[in-house]
Parts: C-alpha cells; sequence; structure tokens
C-alpha cells in the first residue's frame, strides 16, 4: 500500500531512494518525516516501512517506536494486523520466540490468516519446532487459491530439507496424511542423495504410496524430481477412468483445481450414502500439452484398462483427439476444437467456454424481460469474442444493441468515456459488463458516477472469486447479477462435509474445481459401456444439456450480489433501481 501515491510524495521518493541504497536509518528518518504529515491507515502504513528500515539498521529500540505509533493510527482490522504482523516480525529477527508466538496468538481478519500462519511456522522453526511449522504450512496451503499453493509448497519443501531433526521421528509423530506425505518425499531424496538412478526408483515408490498427494502435480515438476502424474502404476485392479491432464508449470493452479475436484467427486461419490455402487477409481495421465503426447497418454489409458477418459485440457490436444475419429473408449474432452468438425461417437466435448456462458447472460436477460443492452467490455481478444457471442444471441432473439463501450484494460481514469457513451446509450434498459474482477473493482465506482439511475447490471461469471467483497466494493456491485456454479452457492450438497477445504481456497479456480467434478460423473456414467449419456444432467458446474453432435452445453446457475456476497438469483430485479 505505500505505493500508493507515493510517485509524488517527495519524502516517501526519498525514503525509497535511500531504501535501496542500503541507507537504512536515514531511510527510517525519512518516512518517519512522511508520516507526520498524514493520517489513519496512511500513516500506519509509513511508519511500518520506516519501522523496518529501523530494523535492518539495528535500531530495535526505534522500531518499537515506529510500531507503537502505527498501532495508534491504524482505523481498520487489516492494518491493525498488519503492524501485529510486523511485531511478530520483529520479534522472530530478535529471537524473542515467546513474544513473537504470543502476538500471533491473537485473532487476525480470515483474509490474513495464511499470513499469520506462515510467521507463527517460521517462529516454530526458530524454536526448534520443526513439526508445529510443518503443520503450519499444510494447514496454510488449504486456506490459498491455487496459484499460491506451489510458492508454499516449495517454503514447506525448504524447511524439510533444513531440518535437523530425524524425518522417521517426524513421520511417527503425526497422523496428518498430507504432512505425511510430504516428510516421506523429503526422506526418500535424503537417502537417494546425489545418485540418479536411486532417486528415480524413489520417487516411484513414493508415487506409489502417495498416488493423490498434492506434491505430485506441482513440487516434484517444478524440483525436477520426477515427472508429475505421468508414472502413478495403481497396485489396485479395481474398474478406473483415466484423467489427461499436462503437468505444465504455467498450468499448475488450472491443472491442480481440475485434479483436485476430480478426486473429491470420486471421494463423495464413495461414501455410504452416495449409493450402493461403487464408484470406478482414477488415474491420472500427463497430456504434457503436446498433439502427440496427449494421443500417447490416451493410447496409454487404454492399453492399461481404463473404461473411460476424461481430458485432454488443450486446444490444441483435443483438436488432435477429435480428429482421430471414434476414440477406443467413451471419452469427455475438457475443452473445445478449433473452428467447426463432425464429432465422432463416443467424443463429448465439455469445458467452460466463456462463448457459451455469454450467449446464457443474453438469454438470461431476454428472459427477465429486458431488451435493449449498453455493452461494456474490456478492448482485447476475449472481450471482442465475449460481446460477439452475446450480441448474437441478443438480436437474433429481438434485442437491441443500444451502445457499446471498449475499455483499455490499461487506463485507470474512464470516467469521461464512460459518461459520454451513456449519453448515446441511455435508452438501455439493461448494461452487460463482462469485465474481469480485477477491472470491474476500478470501472464500477465510476460507472455508477456517470448517473444517478442505472439500468439493471450483468457480468461474466468471472466477476466472482468465490470470497466476500471488501466493505469499501459492496456498494458498487450491489444488485449485479452473474452467472455461477451451483458449487459456488452450495458446496456442502456438493461434497458434504469436505465441503469447507474449498472455501477460499482456489478463488475463480472454483469453477475448474466443479468442472473437475462433474467431468468424474460424466466419466462414471459412460463405465457401463454403452457410450452414451442422459440428455440432461444436474452437474456442479451447472444443468449440462448433452446435445447430439456430442457438446455438453452448461446452463449455470444465476447470482446477485447483496451487501458484498453472492446470494441465489431467482427472480427480476425492477428495472432502475441498480
Amino acid at each position: 500500500m505505500l505505493d500508493r501515491g507515493s510517485h509524488s510524495n517527495p519524502l516517501l521518493q526519498e525514503g525509497r531512494r535511500l531504501a535501496s541504497q542500503g541507507s537504512h536509518l536515514p531511510a527510517a528518518r525519512a518516512y518517519e518525516t512522511a508520516a507526520a504529515k498524514t493520517s489513519g491507515n496512511t500513516r500506519a502504513e509509513i511508519l511500518m516501512a520506516a519501522a523496518q528500515q529501523a530494523v535492518l539498521a539495528n535500531e530495535a529500540a526505534l522500531a518499537h517506536e515506529d510500531l507503537a505509533l502505527a498501532e495508534q493510527a491504524a482505523e481498520d482490522d487489516n492494518t491493525r494486523a498488519r503492524v501485529l504482523f510486523t511485531r511478530a516480525q520483529l520479534a522472530i529477527q530478535q529471537r524473542q520466540i515467546p513474544q513473537a508466538l504470543a502476538l500471533l496468538t491473537r485473532p487476525v481478519p480470515p483474509e490474513l490468516a495464511p499470513q499469520r500462519l506462515l510467521l507463527h511456522a517460521q517462529a516454530l522453526l526458530a524454536d526448534g519446532d520443526v513439526l508445529g511449522a510443518l503443520k503450519d504450512m499444510v494447514a496454510r496451503g488449504r486456506l490459498l487459491p491455487a496459484d499460491e499453493q506451489l510458492r508454499n509448497e516449495k517454503a514447506l519443501w525448504e524447511m524439510l530439507l533444513a531440518a535437523p531433526a530425524n524425518l522417521d521421528d517426524l513421520t511417527t509423530r503425526t497422523t496428518d496424511a498430507t504432512l505425511r506425505g510430504y516428510v516421506a518425499l523429503a526422506a526418500a531424496v535424503r537417502s537417494a542423495g546425489s545418485d540418479t538412478a536411486k532417486r528415480a526408483v524413489a520417487m516411484k515408490r513414493w508415487q506409489q504410496r502417495y498416488p493423490n498427494h498434492p506434491a505430485n502435480l506441482s513440487l516434484l515438476a517444478s524440483l525436477g524430481l520426477g515427472d508429475g502424474m505421468a508414472a502413478q502404476p495403481f497396485q489396485s485392479t479395481g474398474p478406473f477412468v483415466a484423467a489427461l491432464l499436462p503437468a505444465m508449470p504455467n498450468l499448475q493452479g488450472v491443472v491442480v483445481a481440475i485434479r483436485d475436484g476430480i478426486t473429491a467427486a470420486r471421494q463423495h461419490a464413495a461414501t455410504p450414502q452416495a449409493g450402493s455402487i461403487p464408484p470406478p477409481e482414477v488415474r491420472f495421465y500427463d497430456e504434457a500439452g503436446t498433439p502427440d503426447s496427449a494421443l500417447e497418454a490416451a493410447r496409454q489409458a487404454v492399453d492399461d484398462g481404463a473404461l473411460a477418459i476424461m481430458g485432454p485440457l488443450l486446444k490444441q490436444t483435443v483438436d488432435a483427439l477429435a480428429r482421430q475419429g471414434a476414440p477406443a473408449r467413451p471419452l469427455v474432452a475438457l475443452n473445445r476444437p478449433s473452428g467447426t468438425i463432425m464429432t465422432p461417437p463416443g467424443l463429448y466435448l465439455f469445458g467452460l467456454p466463456p462463448e457459451d456462458e455469454a450467449r446464457a447472460v443474453a438469454q438470461r436477460i431476454l428472459q427477465d424481460g429486458r431488451h435493449s443492452a449498453w455493452i461494456i467490455l474490456p478492448a482485447d481478444a476475449t472481450g471482442e469474442r465475449v460481446a460477439r457471442s452475446f450480441q448474437d444471441t441478443f438480436t437474433s432473439q429481438g434485442g437491441v444493441i443500444a451502445g457499446v463501450t471498449r475499455l483499455a484494460p490499461q487506463v485507470i481514469d474512464v470516467r469521461a468515456q464512460l459518461a459520454a457513451d451513456w449519453g448515446r446509450a441511455a435508452t438501455a434498459d439493461v448494461i452487460f459488463m463482462p469485465l474481469p474482477l480485477d477491472m470491474a473493482l476500478r470501472v464500477l465506482p465510476q460507472l455508477r458516477a456517470t448517473a444517478a439511475t442505472l439500468p439493471a447490471i450483468y457480468a461474466m461469471g468471472d466477476i466472482y472469486n468465490d470470497t466476500t467483497l471488501p466493505t469499501e466494493n459492496a456498494p458498487d456491485f450491489e444488485g449485479l447479477i452473474f452467472p455461477i456454479t451451483p458449487l459456488e452457492l452450495d458446496p456442502a450438497f456438493f461434497l458434504g462435509q469436505a465441503q469447507p477445504s474449498i472455501q477460499g481456497r482456489y478463488g475463480a479456480g472454483t469453477k475448474l474445481f466443479a468442472l473437475g467434478m462433474d467431468a468424474f460423473t460424466l466419466a462414471s456414467r459412460l463405465c457401463c459401456g454403452t457410450m452414451q449419456l442422459p440428455p440432461d444432467l444436474a452437474g456442479a458446474t451447472g444443468r449440462l444439456i448433452v446435445e447430439p453432435n456430442g457438446i455438453i452445453r452448461r446452463e449455470p446457475a444465476w447470482a446477485q450480489y447483496q451487501g458484498g456476497v453472492a446470494k441465489p438469483f431467482l427472480g427480476v430485479s425492477p428495472a432502475g433501481t441498480m
């Protein structure tokens, strides 16, 4: 937060310049002078920066003074919690571990829980409690969105490798299966040493023992310790379905969310109340992101005895499989091929294409009795595709486009553009705003300022990230309507007691988690060998309509922001009250 406005504040600029040169005490003094000219949270932020520079200058007493002033200036729980964290960091650096641990037992806002767990783990590690630190890191990983989990895994891994404790002793002292897996992996790496062949054998054995451990897909690949999902010779002989997913670092967050959804669906289907027929097991294969590797992975799955296949995920690999003709086993692809092709029997095309969602929004708006739309879209290729799909559906069913506004994603102040375009589109009875959440947070306050009353606003599903909106943003989003997955609205219905594990963990990736759940449901239905699906299924991503050409179309659920929280939307909001 210190960056906000610092480019125009000479004292902050001077503090940053001195800090970058290693002149820590002068930097602290410059920050203190800048803080004296501000108040509230801004003052607290600057004083925390001053304290951090004082610590680097070995001026602990000065750092404590700055933090005491920061605590007095802080105006909300988040800022007060970050002052507390800075105090704890100072205590850890000074080896005052009891003080640090005492500070970190204080309650903090839920969104800061991962940061508290990280600091707590660092304090425990400094105190020699390796197991306690590792438990904190595993707990922290379960709270993080998918795109941050690999960084947490690497930090946990570094703690393990640096641990002087006997790893066998750590294994016997924990009942947490995930933590036991990490400890066993570190023990395997230590025992193999630098012997490449011995390490390969150790990794294979570890994967056999922990086939569904999160490190299989992310940590092993990032550290060069294994090939992720490519080799998992399951020892069970029961019926199974295969999942073809790419073990690629740049797709790690996407793949982890889908994989976890598949695993969760299988586990939930295996509960006694779910049904008397045991669900098939799941084996994961690496499609590796190329057409040849996807074809080879599919062939290997068939040779291993897979009854049905989920995947591949990437468009180019779906292209390759679709052009091979009818698959040897029923296959639910997790994307659509490029262009138009004749879908062979046994191939089903599933996924979350934004164009489908845009068409669903258009139909929903018309169903709600609105017929004149102002479109506000990001000026990029995805925005254009989404707007075109919306416009084609909307106008073909009697709707009228009152205006189109294209916003450059990098432009911050768009008030003049919105005001001018609203003047031309004021006949609209609805606004369609397919903006991602980060852009909507910036644009919506400016949109609200264009007129005293605006028509109803509809958005796309990526306006939502599985968390409550910050309090200051809630009024701008109030009443906004958007498509959502049923899983996001009611995770307990789909996951039972397992549902708290996904709350806030995947962010926008919760939709991909739901995609994995539905992929498993579809593949399980195909295990009977009929190579057919029922025409209509209730899924975690929405109502699934199986069309004659093999495309699986999704009808989403609907939500509306109320008080910063997504609530089910069942009816029309009166126009003009948004």
